[in-house]
């Protein structure tokens, strides 16, 4: 067994900027990036035995993209809508990797959308507001220890929450995954014998005071 294995080196190229029209109730945040990945640290199969140990890998890299595009209509409404999109890959092959394999645990899609409205109730700052988010899957792929690789479910998690605020007080009602949704964000793999599911419906209430 080695006695142990080297850190990670993780270059990242990034280039964005904000765009805010004058006159206009909008701004877009947008960036492009690439990130150069060396000696990435994986599990390897400790030859002639069922043990497992970290080691280090070879290389990934790829490119990304983030955007979120927020508007106002209204002095009380606000619309916000984001995507995030990557091609992470391993870009040399090890025990455990073939060139071109995407990425563990990397969803190449996410995004979200939501809306807030702001409102008063006599002395009483209140809002609702709307949250969608998506998930794309993700692989799993150990060659030296699955036979196929493990996969994610894809999701999409709604939020829904009322809350109030007056002086040092507030307080928020809300329901997390409204409909319920019941997807696997974590298979199951080596000592992971169950796949991690997505928490159910959950309403609860938050009061916070500011000192």
């Amino acid at each position: 067994v080695p006695p142990t294995f080297d850190p990670e080196s993780l270059w990242s190229y990034e280039i964005g900027g904000v765009l805010a029209p004058a006159g206009m109730p909008l701004l877009v945040q947008w960036s492009v990036y690439y990130n150069d990945w060396k000696d990435v640290q994986t599990l390897a199969v400790l030859q002639g035995s069922p043990l497992t140990i970290t080691a280090n890998g070879g290389k990934a890299a790829g490119p990304g993209v983030d955007l979120q595009v927020t508007y106002r209509p209204l002095d009380s409404l606000e619309l916000s809508a984001s995507i995030g999109w990557n091609d992470m890959e391993y870009k040399s092959t090890t025990p455990d990797k073939k060139q071109g394999d995407p990425m563990d645990f990397v969803a190449p899609l996410t995004g979200a959308i939501s809306a807030t409205y702001r409102f008063p109730i006599g002395q009483v700052q209140a809002y609702v507001r709307g949250d969608a988010q998506y998930t794309d899957a993700f692989e799993v792929n150990l060659r030296n220890f699955l036979a196929a690789p493990v996969v994610s479910e894809s999701r999409t998690l709604v939020r829904a929450s009322f809350g109030v605020a007056r002086g040092a007080w507030d307080g928020q009602l809300y329901v997390d995954n409204a409909f319920d949704a019941d997807k696997v964000a974590m298979p199951s793999y080596g000592t992971l014998s169950e796949p991690v599911r997505t928490l159910p419906r959950t309403i609860g209430i938050t009061v916070n005071r500011r000192f």
